[in-house]
């Protein structure tokens, strides 16, 4: 392979056509090399390999450098200097490849600590395996969700970890199985818990290599969400808070909350309101049923919805059904050829408002309670059921418990609809509420009539102390009837009704001025007393069921006052 020279034991023997193997004397002449050598000086001349050989030789002088780096057009080249006596051996190594390999190494290496970098970044833990299910990396953030120190699982297999309870269940074998990802709660050693997703990495052979399993703590997730129902539930409270101020004396419709009862019946209804409940609210006779009723309903979630009432007492029981439930096309004589929805199907969403709810009868009792278990119904005359959304309001001013023992009332139906009660006190025990009352009602009578009229103190010393078997109902009558007759600005106690001017204002039971018969004093107590009724209630069964007489009683005792013009 080389030319014959003395020194010939000491050149390397390499077919390698990277490198160039050269021996040259004393006066840097070549004395010998081999093929490669050959083809190397093809390529550059030799004057160029006597320059660069010469800047070694002088650096090795001044420094003792042994080798060098240079470039000949576009390769790069490494010389490496072996001195021999007089002679010295040098070898030319193309390193180009060598280079671009290194560069691209360094890439790798780079690419490889930024992603690095990325993982132990997330806040989230991230674990590696292969596809034996060995562990080859995780994250510190593994180690903060699980307590589990990374060293302690690397290198072993997920099936061995799992048996010597560091963690369970595992998802690894599952997607090398069915090369799918997979998600389910691991708990670890420590105690700890965590939703864990695995997901498999496939090559660009679509060859699944790595198994990379997304851990995030769900113990920090349980803290962060009481702490937001902890928030939510504050803002409730300060929103209901804010809401009892804005309604702290403040008149909805014919509500006046002077009276700490009132308040109190307010506050309930207010309370109630935000929870999607049955109701029902008692009281007598004209205090205000229905005024509550639609505060509870426009202080709910369904306020943007129908608000519907419907008195039980005035509809005949078949005529209430039909009212109620709607009918099918020809369900009955009469009816509409297309049929007609009911008060729950126009209620849905809403609220339905049934009052004086103790007047309807048995066998209707059992279809409301239907749609109070089921939220379903059907039409009279339908055979399907229509589910309908409606929140349930009742009222009554019967003692429901009576009924119920008396067989009158389901007691079934009776706690579905007493689920929250409310009771409105009677207008003679919140006397706090007259007076605003009295002025609420003439603010509004004044206005609807285009009036300027105004009680004076004596009329509202005789109303205050009036005992209002009417309620409120009464009261509101009594304000227009004053403000429409009186003929003076000034509202006066001559101007008051006759079984109100009558009664002596110290005194809340009968007062006999001068002896009479007692049949005549019987008679015009009656009297009194019946048109104190009328003055309050809207019907003759209504002033029959509040002085416990007859109805035929009442029309009859009512004709003979209006014969006798009294």
């Amino acid at each position: 392979m080389f030319s014959s020279f003395k020194y010939e034991k000491y050149i390397p023997s390499i077919n390698n056509h990277m490198l160039h193997t050269f021996i040259i004397d004393e006066k840097g002449e070549i004395r010998a090399l081999d093929v490669t050598g050959e083809r190397f000086l093809n390529s550059v001349t030799i004057s160029t390999l006597k320059d660069h050989l010469s800047k070694l030789e002088s650096a090795s002088l001044t420094s003792g450098a042994s080798s060098t780096s240079f470039n000949i057009g576009n390769k790069s080249y490494s010389m490496k200097l072996i001195p021999l006596d007089s002679e010295k051996i040098v070898v030319i190594q193309d390193i180009t490849l060598f280079k671009s390999i290194i560069e691209d190494f360094k890439e790798i290496n780079l690419i490889q600590s930024q992603l690095k970098a990325i993982f132990e970044s997330s806040y989230d833990g991230i674990f590696v395996t292969n596809v034996h299910g060995t562990t080859i990396w995780a994250n510190k953030a593994y180690e903060r969700i699980t307590g589990i120190n990374v060293s302690d699982v690397l290198e072993k297999n997920i099936v061995d970890l799992e048996k010597s309870g560091m963690f369970t269940p595992i998802v690894t074998p599952t997607i090398l199985r069915t090369q799918k990802s997979l998600t389910t709660i691991q708990t670890f050693k420590t105690g700890k818990q965590a939703i864990i997703t695995g997901s498999p990495v496939f090559n660009e052979k679509g060859e699944l290599i790595y198994i990379i399993t997304n851990v995030r703590d769900i113990t920090e997730l349980s803290i962060l969400r009481q702490q937001l129902k902890k928030a939510n539930e504050l803002t409730e409270r300060y929103k209901n808070e804010l809401t009892l101020l804005r309604t702290h004396n403040q008149k909805y419709d014919d509500i006046i909350a002077e009276s700490p009862k009132m308040k109190h019946v307010i506050t309930s209804a207010l309370q109630v309101a935000r929870f999607d409940t049955t109701v029902l609210i008692l009281g007598k006779s004209g205090v205000g049923k229905e005024v509550i009723a639609k505060l509870i309903h426009s202080s709910s979630l369904r306020n943007n919805h129908p608000f519907i009432k419907i008195n039980c007492s005035a509809i005949s029981p078949n005529l209430l059904e039909s009212e109620l439930f709607g009918y099918e096309a020809g369900a009955f004589t009469g009816a509409s050829n297309k049929g007609k929805p009911g008060l729950f199907e126009l209620a849905d969403e809403g609220t339905l408002f049934l009052d004086e709810i103790g007047e309807i009868s048995l066998d209707l009792q059992v279809k409301l309670l239907r749609v109070l278990q089921e939220q379903e119904m059907y039409r009279v005359g339908g055979v399907i059921p229509k589910k309908v959304n409606v929140r349930i309001i009742t009222a009554t001013n019967q003692n429901l418990e009576e009924m119920v023992e008396q067989g009158k009332f389901r007691e079934d139906l009776y706690y579905r609809l007493n689920v929250v009660p409310i009771e409105i006190p009677p207008l003679k025990e919140r006397k706090e509420d007259i007076v605003p009352l009295l002025w609420h009602f003439c603010e509004i009578y004044n206005k609807k009539h285009n009036m300027e009229k105004y009680f004076s103190p004596q009329i509202v010393e005789y109303l205050e102390n009036y005992s209002w078997p009417g309620n409120v109902r009464e009261l509101k009558n009594v304000v227009e009837r004053l403000i429409i007759m009186s003929p003076d600005n000034e509202l006066l106690p001559k101007h008051l009704p006759k079984h109100i001017k009558n009664l002596h204002k110290e005194h809340s039971n009968v007062r006999v001025n001068k002896l009479i018969p007692l049949k005549q004093a019987l008679r015009e107590l009656e009297e009194q007393l019946i048109l104190m009724a009328q003055e309050s209630c809207g019907s003759t069964r209504k002033i029959a069921d509040l002085l416990g007489i007859s109805q035929s009683s009442v029309v009859r005792r009512l004709r003979q006052i209006q014969k006798t013009g009294s």
